[in-house]
């Protein structure tokens, strides 16, 4: 039209930046006058064949002239330029997608996609070179290309996303308005707890998310021009627009509040905030109609439908054939109304023709269950009325809301392996039930967690926890009797669902003529309860799992229909920690120990050298940023289903964000800060500042101890780096002999493994083919090739003397016959050590009460033994002994003859043959058969133990202790207290010193150190869990186990022991299985008993204990690390990295540690002291007191019946199998019993010769029974 303006003016677009071009000084284009057509602001219009003419002779800025040219045609930039002496200034004008007047022609779909893949490749290269500076823009100065920004990874992004913010409006949920009003004590909502305030910002901000799903496009970023105009830039696609776009995000998103802030709380307040309120009917692109709806509204008020579903209502009106199999005489006649709605013979009656008016009553019943949310607000009153009313009870009950639907799901989500199609089934009528229930899949470990939590926080909520033991109820009564749905998450992940979901219509009774609400008996479709309900709400626990799609999890939640999703979660990707509230976690280390460490990113990406000159180059992203985008992009597009991601067949993430990101220069322009508006825009997260403003959790003292390996085992380890060292040499470090080869990956992970076990405690009863490479010696020496540098022929002769130092010692290799950890003992008798030791050996410069070395087994036995006969003769505790060792023989040589049966009789016990030999010929050092199997059995045994019934029993003691101590009953706990005859026995004197493991002497020393304070130990072995258990036991510290192998109602069990008993002081943990979720903030103290690799996992591990309600004042974490090997290499590696989730063997500085071993030659001075008693006695030696009996004296089967005066009873004489007592005051201990012991016990007090008798008690205490006449021991020490 004439006069109107043109949508290609400058005005329209966005003034972005500068370019500098160089040109000769005798250009032909010098002057600018002589250009031939000037621009609309002034400056000469683009001309690419004049502008190549004035380049400078190097031509290099060809290409990009060229690349420039192409964006003005194509009508994607606009470009003038102005000579600045020997430089040409061009400007660049960024024009908009959506340009108003252009017809929609510069829109993507308009466009085709080569001429956008190449505009995308072009602009990714011009805009980083563009000066945004405004003197630039005036030509005041020459263009400079600006400084790349400063590089950020995921994990900074995270930590750096702004506090919630919510903001009420007049039309938002009321609920918020109180929330955010802090003088506010929401008494009335249900909760018992009382908030913190930046827990009320989250639960607002969950609710706003929820009510407000529509926001602002966060894959768009802003551009202000140097006009100061705005345009929004999509970095993936360079797609620039006017007008940043609306889109529906989804009524959900991820609760990442830090570890131990009360995430668990915080959702259950937004359950509470909405309890009452009902789910909506799922959106639908086909049907535009579709209403709430009641069984009472459906039969007698129906609303318009679409007619595919009232097409389904008509066929399923047709009648039922009549039973032919009933006899006439069992028909009753009955009333005209009754035969009408009975549904098994007629077909439901049509209303009659012109409008039905619903009863006041009926109306009351509908809204009641379509909108309870307005009747409690409106009209509390009559709600309550009406519930009083008995015979309106069961009306209300079956009158439950639904909707119609005709939808399918998919079949292309899924999970991998199973096929996929674009296609949908046929499209069937389907009913869902509306509800105000939540649904929250848990891990199962933490099921009784959330149902205390629910008791602890909630006053009134209608809790169901699912499990294998309760059966799934009904659709009906999963809708309309629960407010919160606890589900482990293996169980419903193992949901099948392979039932049809096609609705029939009821046709059952109604409850009367004034009624009429059906008494609904129908049979329910066959598919899953799960899948016939609209879900307001689901909430997974450690969301974390969601970023997998190749599990049932994701596949099975996208076939429900949910109207929110929620993934709870400290650690939403392995980057992503959460660790930083109240503490200081970095290990001390001193600046020696990190001297010559390398600092480098990751094994993809070496650094060069720094200059503070240079200008720091733009970060790369790599493949373990790339695994962190795609977890984080699962979650938010699969799970929580946000449709905008899912376009375009789910590649919106690789190429709106991805691609930005993992550029091979670096992140684009805007890359970063589109990743950090998408994760606002689903992440409920405080800064940690808001937090600890309110919070105030203790300190976190982080300790790595670096200890040295005892002597016994500097022998295994060296033994065990000398077969990595001959097979390095041997091998030349190539091909598949080699351990490091990529074909063994398997292979050397067990290496490491074992290795990792050895620094605690391992034993190889084929002494890592000690013998074997230590007689081909000779003959692998002739060998090895001509090129084997001198360096390795010295390794070479150095793993052959550490083999031999080894071999050559006997009690060394007697240790490698056992799986137990043995024990220095003291002061024991020799023949006694002699018949219960397996290592009967001199140790040279032992001191003169050192008996030996025991295995922590036949120390348990032999104790209890003398526990049963505190008195027992020498020697026959010397032939107790030596019967033990003889039965114990002759089953290790039954299992030896079955195993070489098995294997041909192949091989012997020094380890000859092939056992510890590849087929390739290599020496693998990996532990024999026997010690293997004799190491796996030994931790299930110790978890077995753990859930044996007696374990269980004693557990569900102390509980029922401690609930009766609680509530104030007189409860005392039952003890046995050590007989008084223990100080008199053969190992009265008897000490235990520490172990041949050093770690396990420090974890020893802790836990008898603080014994005031609860411990969480941390291993990522079984076995290392197994000694513990031992040593524990040993000393006399009460115990329990968390481990996988422990039924997972057993494993809840013993948390709540735990944080309610003070007699378990121990809690020994699977790193794997009990790092995550769990509350257990009794403990104040953490050990590892090896470094752990992966920063997520340690974190969640020490949030067990760090987080609100910890009472102590700092919490302890002592990290146990083994100097000079790979354990103090990994933990200063993990720090000079920076807890980045990178795999430890590729990652280069552990990789090569590993591959070129070190043996331990320094004197070990680090080695923890153990010294403690073997037995606990009644009273220190020389002194008198009264101390009561063990307790198997206090249950008799007969009466005594008065006695005269007690009976003096000297000591008895000394013989050859007791020496004579050296003179000292004799001490009397008395306990009165209301029996005689007996047969067998009064057998063993004459066989201890006389050491303790019955006597009468005329003046004994009072008893419970007082018919039953008393008696008292006396003993003698």
């Amino acid at each position: 039209m004439e006069g109107m303006a043109s949508p290609f003016s400058l005005k329209n677009y966005l003034a972005y930046g500068t370019l500098g071009v160089s040109i000769r000084p005798n250009a032909p284009a010098r002057n600018p006058l002589q250009m031939p057509t000037l621009a609309e602001d002034g400056w000469n219009a683009f001309d690419e064949d004049l502008l190549v003419q004035t380049l400078a002779e190097t031509g290099e800025d060809a290409p990009l002239l060229s690349e420039i040219a192409f964006l003005v045609q194509e009508k994607f930039i606009y470009a003038s330029y102005w000579l600045k002496g020997d430089t040409i200034i061009i400007r660049v004008y960024l024009i908009p997608y959506d340009l108003p007047g252009a017809g929609g022609h510069l829109t993507i779909r308009q466009r085709s996609e080569k001429i956008l893949r190449d505009a995308r490749c072009y602009l990714i290269r011009l805009l980083p070179r563009l000066s945004r500076s405004i003197e630039s823009w005036q030509a005041n100065n020459l263009p400079e290309p600006p400084s790349p920004p400063p590089g950020k990874d995921l994990s900074e992004i995270y930590e750096s996303l702004p506090s919630p913010q919510p903001r009420t409006t007049a039309t938002s949920f009321p609920v918020m308005h109180r929330l955010l009003d802090f003088a506010d004590d929401l008494d009335d909502l249900g909760l018992r707890s009382k908030l913190y305030r930046y827990q009320r910002e989250s639960v607002a901000a969950m609710l706003q998310k929820e009510m407000d799903p529509q926001v602002l496009d966060p894959l768009f970023f802003p551009v202000v021009g140097l006009d100061d105009k705005q345009m929004f830039l999509q970095p993936g696609t360079m797609e620039f627009l006017l007008e940043r776009p609306r889109v529906d995000w989804g009524r959900g998103g991820i609760l990442c509040e830090e570890l131990g802030t009360g995430k668990t709380v915080i959702t259950l307040a937004l359950i509470l905030s909405t309890l009452h309120q009902l789910s909506e009917p799922e959106h639908s692109a086909i049907e535009v109609l579709r209403p709430v709806l009641t069984p009472l509204s459906f039969r007698h008020f129906r609303p318009e439908l679409p007619p595919e579903i009232e097409k389904d209502i008509e066929k399923n009106s047709k009648p039922r054939p009549q039973s032919k199999s009933k006899p006439k005489f069992l028909s009753k006649s009955k009333p005209k109304s009754q035969s009408k709605s009975k549904s098994q013979s007629q077909p439901e009656p049509q209303p009659k023709p012109g409008p039905r008016v619903p009863r006041l009553v009926e109306l009351l019943l509908h809204k009641l269950a379509t909108k309870p949310m307005e009747c409690l607000s409106k009209s509390a009153d009559l709600w309550e009325d009406l519930e009083k009313l008995e015979h309106y009870t069961g009306p209300r009950a079956d009158n439950i809301p639904f909707y119609l639907g005709r939808a399918a799901k998919p079949v292309d989500n899924a999970p991998e392996g199973q096929k996929r199609s674009n296609t949908q089934k046929a499209l069937e009528t389907q009913l869902l039930y509306l509800t105000s229930a939540t649904l929250v899949i848990v891990p199962q470990n933490l099921l009784l967690q959330w149902k205390n939590e629910c008791l602890r926080h909630c006053e009134q909520l209608r809790v169901l926890s699912l499990d294998t033991k309760v059966a799934m109820p009904s659709a009906r009564e999963l809708a309309t009797k629960y407010d919160l749905i606890l589900i482990p998450i293996h169980l419903f992940a193992a949901t099948k669902d392979n039932g049809n979901s096609k609705w029939e219509r009821c046709k059952c009774d109604e409850y009367s003529d004034t009624i009429r609400v059906p008494k609904c008996v129908c049979k329910p479709p066959d598919c899953s309860p799960l899948r016939q309900i609209r879900w307001k709400r689901l909430v997974i626990d450690e969301g974390h799992v969601s970023a997998s799609l190749t599990t049932n999890l994701t596949f099975f939640v996208n076939s429900l229909s949910v109207e929110r999703r929620w993934i709870v979660t400290g650690t939403p990707t392995t980057n992503l920690l959460g660790l930083n509230l109240g503490k200081n976690l970095a290990p001390e280390f001193d600046d020696e120990r990190l001297e010559g460490v390398e600092e480098v990113n990751s094994p993809d990406e070496e650094l060069g050298s720094y200059d503070e000159d240079k200008v720091s180059p733009p970060r790369i992203w790599n493949k373990h940023d790339a695994q962190d985008l795609t977890q984080l992009g699962n979650m938010i597009a699969h799970f929580l289903g946000v449709r905008q991601l899912l376009a375009n067949g789910g590649s919106v993430i690789k190429t709106h964000l991805k691609d930005a990101l993992l550029d091979k220069n670096g992140p684009r322009i805007g890359a970063v800060e589109i990743l950090q508006q998408l994760m606002a825009s689903v992440m409920i997260r405080h800064q940690i500042s808001a937090v600890e403003e309110e919070v105030d959790l203790p300190p976190v003292n982080s300790e790595l101890v670096l200890l040295d390996l005892d002597p016994l085992s500097i022998k295994s380890y060296n033994a065990l780096q000398a077969t990595i060292a001959m097979n390095a040499v041997t091998s030349g470090r190539k091909d598949q002999d080699y351990m490091f080869h990529a074909q063994n990956v398997g292979f050397l992970q067990l290496t490491i493994v074992n290795m990792s076990q050895l620094m605690f405690w391992t034993v190889d009863d084929n002494f890592y083919n000690a013998k074997s490479q230590l007689e081909d010696a000779a003959k692998t020496r002739e060998k090895l090739s001509p090129s084997t540098s001198a360096e390795d022929l010295q390794l070479f002769e150095e793993a052959l003397k550490h083999l031999q130092l080894a071999y050559a010692d006997p009690l060394w290799k007697t240790l490698q016959e056992h799986v137990d950890v043995p024990y220095r003992v003291h002061n024991l008798s020799k023949p006694i050590f002699d018949a219960w030791t397996r290592t009967p050996h001199t140790v040279e410069g032992a001191g003169p009460t050192f008996a030996g070395y025991m295995h922590v087994d036949r120390l348990r036995t032999l104790r209890e033994k003398v526990l049963e006969r505190p008195l027992i003769a020498e020697q026959a505790l010397v032939e107790s002994g030596k019967s033990n060792a003889r039965l114990e023989e002759e089953l290790l040589k039954g299992q030896k003859g079955n195993r070489g049966e098995a294997s041909g009789g192949q091989g012997d016990g020094d380890g000859d043959g092939e056992q510890g030999k590849s087929k390739s010929g290599k020496n693998k050092g990996a532990e024999s058969s026997r010690s293997l199997k004799a190491n796996i059995l030994k931790a299930k045994e110790a978890t077995k133990r753990a859930a044996e019934p007696a374990a269980i029993k004693e557990m569900q003691a102390e509980l029922e202790l401690v609930a009766q101590q609680n509530a104030g009953l007189d409860a005392v706990r039952s003890e046995n207290r050590p007989s008084a005859l223990l100080a008199s026995s053969h190992i009265g004197s008897t000490r235990i010193g520490h172990s041949a493991s050093s770690k396990l002497n420090c974890i020893v020393n802790e836990v008898l150190r603080y014994s005031d304070e609860k411990f969480l130990i941390f291993s990522e072995s079984e076995l290392t869990l197994a000694h513990t258990s031992d040593a524990l036991q040993l000393v006399g510290v009460d115990f329990l186990r968390f481990s996988s192998q422990i039924p997972p109602d057993k494993r809840a069990q013993s948390v709540l022991t735990f944080e309610t008993s003070p007699k378990y002081r121990v809690f020994l943990m699977e790193l794997k299985h009990g790092a995550r979720g769990l509350n257990l903030i009794s403990a104040s103290r953490v050990i590892f008993c090896e470094p752990v690799w992966r920063a997520d996992v340690e974190s969640q591990a020490i949030k067990r204990c760090h987080r609100i309600g910890q009472k102590r004042e700092r919490i302890s974490v002592k990290t146990l690390a083994i100097q000079g090997t790979a354990e103090q290499a990994m933990a200063e590696r993990r720090l000079v990295l920076k807890d980045k989730a990178l795999k430890m063997l590729q990652e280069k500085g552990m990789r090569d540690f590993i591959a070129n071993p070190k043996f331990l030659t320094h004197v070990p001075t680090n080695l923890p002291v153990v010294d403690v008693p073997f037995v606990k006695l009644a009273v220190p030696e020389n002194e008198e007191a009264d101390v009561l009996m063990p307790d198997v004296f206090t249950d008799l089967p007969f009466e005594l019946p008065p006695a005269p005066p007690p009976i003096q009873l000297q000591l008895p004489e000394a013989s050859p199998s007791r020496p004579a007592t050296p003179k000292r005051p004799r001490l009397v201990f008395e306990e009165f019993i209301s029996q005689p012991p007996p047969k067998r016990l009064r057998q063993q007090f004459s066989e201890e010769q006389g050491s303790a008798v019955l006597v009468p008690a005329p003046n004994s205490p009072p008893m419970a029974s007082a018919s039953k006449p008393r008696a008292r021991v006396v003993r003698f020490a």
